[in-house]
């Protein structure tokens, strides 16, 4: 078996017979246009040698359409089982045969068993075992969490596993310190503890040679110290972290000594450290004015409602649900309904309090794409009072659900599953320092639970 760095969380997997291209994204900006690739010289996937492919998830640093787009040969391609068929049938329109691979489940592909694990949210891993070695490509999953633990158990061990280093998400407010350091040590523990899960030493690192592109979130590059304090407290740990450049290889064998690969980590060091010194705002702010945004906001409302039995919540506390947005290139605070429609452009003086703010055009990405939820937190185009920020999530919750075919019919705790937020990338952190946030996070869930 034989594993060919690309870029960022791009993999070529060569087993048995075939080669698997694993998520290419070679080209533009990314998620909610707040990233752009590191090594940015655009790579052309058709010189690229691979017989299928395989998308981890939908976000568009793993699932993109652009690259997607620029494919010349139609190709198999292999995806998680999903409710809403989505991605799926978008591959199959435009001419490419998808494969679903049920979760756990092994399937013999080109002589190798192939396995995808879906985890938490949209994310998936998939494991080659070739009968003499396992890799296992974890990507962006949260497989340290004690319910993803045992979704792997049955595999180890595995012999070389691929991972993300990077917090790649929101990671506090301007000028807060604590959060983005809190998140490092957290991807850290993280690696940890998958290797122990895992039965290895050795981790390819890698899904995060990105940096944050837009003029509202330039501020998060951190020094490239950041990569290199995570290389040296892994290798501490005992843990071999090895560091690519694209189109290096690593051959996996019986031996399973991978030394020769971290060996060369000070060649990718210098290489990455390069790119990150030359990084530039390379993306700004499209200004929308008032009158359009609250057009986007009336057409989120109705579409909400069409989808879902959004009038449970007129039965409920939740009938005047407010969230307030600070929308700073307009310098307004706007106070939009859920429930009912209502989008009120506030006096600031006497109502100065607002739970996130963000700009117009960010506002209205949120509006218009169901996903965005996920889009606008990951590129951190946004601000957060972190007392209120769980009415950020609770309001665009359920279209966050609808996008992968979970739609509010009957229950309102089971359906929107709002108590697993409390772990996500933005609130937990929030909550670590600042326990008034949590106690407001848990009353409100305490009350969501009790409706029917």
């Amino acid at each position: 078996m034989k594993i060919q760095f690309i870029n960022h969380s791009s993999i070529i997997i060569e087993a048995g017979s075939e080669k698997i291209l694993c998520d290419p994204w070679y080209q533009g900006a990314a998620v909610a246009n707040g990233w752009r690739l590191l090594m940015d010289e655009v790579t052309d996937i058709n010189k690229l040698e691979f017989d299928k492919l395989w998308i981890s998830h939908e976000h568009p640093d793993h699932f993109s359409i652009p690259t997607l787009k620029s494919l010349k040969v139609k190709k198999p391609v292999l995806y998680q089982q999903t409710k809403d068929k989505k991605v799926k049938k978008y591959l199959e329109a435009q001419g490419h045969a998808v494969s679903e691979l049920p979760h756990n489940k092994g399937q013999i592909i080109a002589g190798c068993e192939v396995t995808s694990i879906v985890t938490e949210g949209y994310d998936s891993c998939i494991l080659v075992d070739d009968g003499k070695v396992k890799f296992l490509n974890i990507n962006d999953a949260q497989l340290d969490k004690k319910t993803e633990i045992k979704k792997i158990v049955k595999h180890t061990p595995i012999d070389l596993i691929s991972i993300q280093f990077h917090y790649a998400n929101w990671a506090g407010n301007i000028g807060d310190e604590e959060i983005p350091e809190f998140k490092r040590q957290h991807s850290v523990h993280r690696i940890k503890k998958i290797c122990e899960v895992c039965g290895t030493k050795d981790v390819i690192l890698f899904a995060s040679f990105i940096y944050y592109a837009h003029e509202e979130n330039f501020y998060w590059n951190k020094s490239f110290d950041y990569f290199i304090t995570t290389i040296e407290e892994l290798k501490t740990a005992g843990i071999n972290p090895i560091l690519m450049i694209p189109n290096q290889e690593i051959r996996l064998d019986e031996s399973r000594n991978y030394k020769k690969a971290s060996n060369r980590n000070h060649v990718a060091i210098s290489f990455w450290k390069d790119r990150h010194e030359a990084i530039q705002v390379k993306e700004y702010t499209k200004h929308w004015d008032l009158t359009s945004i609250e057009q986007l906001y009336k057409i989120f409302i109705a579409k909400l409602h069409d989808k879902n039995n959004i009038a449970k919540f007129g039965q409920t506390f939740l009938k005047d649900f407010r969230l307030n947005l600070k929308v700073t290139d307009l310098d307004i605070i706007v106070s939009l309904g859920l429930y009912e429609q209502a989008f009120e452009n506030v006096n600031q003086t006497i109502f100065p309090q607002y739970d996130v703010s963000l700009s117009s055009e960010a506002l209205a990405i949120l509006f218009k794409n169901d996903f965005s939820l996920g889009s606008i937190t990951f590129s951190s185009r946004i601000q957060f009072n972190y007392e209120t920020a769980y009415k950020f999530y609770f309001f665009f919750l359920v279209p966050y659900r609808n996008n992968i075919g979970i739609y509010l019919n009957n229950s309102i705790p089971e359906e929107l599953n709002f108590e697993a937020f409390k772990s996500n990338g933005v609130l937990k952190p929030i909550f670590h320092f600042n326990k008034e946030a949590e106690r407001n996070f848990d009353a409100f869930n305490a009350l969501l639970k009790k409706l029917n």
